[in-house]
C-alpha cells in the first residue's frame, strides 16, 4: 500500500511539472501575441473618423491660446474647435471662438460664432453673433468685430447695438481703444437714455 501511495505521488508531482511547462509556454506565446495585437488597426466605424480628419493637417478640439501684450498684461483666446488655415503659419479658423482682454485689472469678453486668429499678429477677427462686453456694465451686439491684443483695440464696421445700464445706442460701427478708454461711434447714431 505504500509502493502505491508514492507511485499515485509521483505521478501527481510528474503531471503537475509538465502543467507548469504548458502554462509557462502558454503564457509567453500569448505575451507576444498581444504584443504584435497592438500594432492592428480594426477596419470599423473608427475608420470612418480618421478618414474623416485626414485632408485637415490639424484641427484642434476646445483649444486655448494665452499670451501677453506689449505691456504685459495678459489676454486669451478660445474655441470650440480650431482648424489651421495653412500647415506654415500660425493663422487659425476657429468655431464658437471667445477672446479675453485684461486693462488695469479689468476682464473684457469678445465672443462669436465663427473666427480667425492671427497668432504671430495677436489679430482676431468675429463674424455671427458678435457681443463685446464687460459682463457687468455693457455689452456690444453686432454682426463683425476685431479685436487686436497688440493695440488693445477692438473695432467693428456693422450695425451695433451698445447697451450700458438705462440707455442703449444704435450706430452703423464702433471702435474701442483700451489705452485711452475712449469708445468711438461711426456713421448714424441714436442714443435712448431710459429714467
Amino acid at each position: 500500500m505504500i509502493s502505491i501511495q508514492k507511485l499515485s505521488y509521483s505521478l501527481v508531482v510528474k503531471i503537475l511539472k509538465y502543467f507548469l511547462v504548458v502554462l509557462s509556454l502558454g503564457i509567453i506565446f500569448l505575451t507576444f501575441y498581444n504584443k504584435n495585437s497592438l500594432n492592428f488597426v480594426p477596419k470599423n466605424d473608427n475608420e470612418k473618423v480618421i478618414d474623416e480628419f485626414s485632408s485637415s493637417s490639424q484641427v484642434l478640439l476646445g483649444p486655448i491660446f494665452i499670451g501677453l501684450d506689449k505691456k504685459k498684461q495678459p489676454y486669451k483666446v478660445s474655441a470650440s474647435k480650431a482648424s489651421k488655415v495653412e500647415d506654415s503659419i500660425e493663422i487659425f479658423n476657429l468655431e464658437n471662438p471667445k477672446g479675453e482682454i485684461v486693462n488695469n485689472e479689468e476682464i473684457y469678453h469678445l465672443q462669436g460664432n465663427k473666427g480667425l486668429f492671427d497668432k504671430p499678429k495677436q489679430f482676431l477677427k468675429l463674424k455671427g453673433n458678435v457681443v463685446f462686453s464687460d459682463k457687468e456694465m455693457f455689452s456690444f451686439e453686432t454682426s463683425e468685430a476685431t479685436m487686436d491684443f497688440k493695440k488693445k483695440l477692438v473695432l467693428g464696421q456693422e450695425k451695433v447695438t451698445g447697451k450700458k445700464k438705462n440707455s442703449t445706442i444704435l450706430s452703423e460701427g464702433f471702435e474701442i481703444e483700451q489705452k485711452k478708454n475712449k469708445i468711438i461711434f461711426k456713421g448714424k447714431s441714436k442714443l435712448v437714455l431710459r429714467k
